[in-house]
């Protein structure tokens, strides 16, 4: 339990959560494109995600056969769509959180030890995987606090231009 806490307080360290920097646009923008994403998740639909990633993903452990790989390594998009029962399956807890268009909000979800949540965050500081000091970020944070197996699931994505890109899953057991 220390090392999950030590561990998710150096990620806030690094990273901001503020929604300075973010017009009301910008947020809708995001929340209707992260919906998109939402429902491309819920109904398995690998040609919709395609949009979303741009290039590979980091953090996502599919099974490539006898071994598991790294987290820390990228998994492309046709690997997404070889693996994609197991890339649906592990992305569930996405499809659990509302987008408040209204109120320009992600809705916290919370049931039993589940807790879900969603941030709009600027980078601070510049990160190989996730990019560069002032890009728009957005978060879903969900995490299991459950006192014999606490467990966190970060699911990051980035503004490219105009378009929500998937990049990071950070998770810890």
């Amino acid at each position: 339990m220390k090392k999950l806490v030590m561990i998710l307080l150096l990620f806030i360290s690094v990273f901001s959560f503020s929604d300075e920097g973010f017009t009301e646009n910008e947020k809708n923008t995001i929340l209707k494109q992260f919906t998109e994403f939402q429902k491309a998740v819920k109904n398995k639909d690998v040609n919709t995600l395609k949009k979303f990633i741009d290039g590979s993903v980091y953090g996502l452990v599919l099974n490539d056969g006898p071994v598991y790989r790294l987290n820390t390594e990228s998994v492309s998009y046709d690997e997404i769509v070889k693996y994609k029962n197991e890339f649906f399956k592990s992305m569930k807890e996405i499809t659990l959180v509302k987008a408040d268009l209204k109120n320009n909000e992600v809705i916290k979800y919370a049931k039993g030890e589940d807790t879900i949540t969603g941030e709009f965050f600027i980078m601070e500081e510049d990160n190989y995987i996730w990019g560069s000091k002032g890009d728009k970020m957005f978060e879903i944070a969900a995490s299991y606090d459950d006192p014999e197996y606490p467990s966190t699931a970060e699911y990051i994505f980035k503004m490219k231009g105009n378009q929500l890109k998937f990049i990071s899953v950070y998770s810890m057991p």
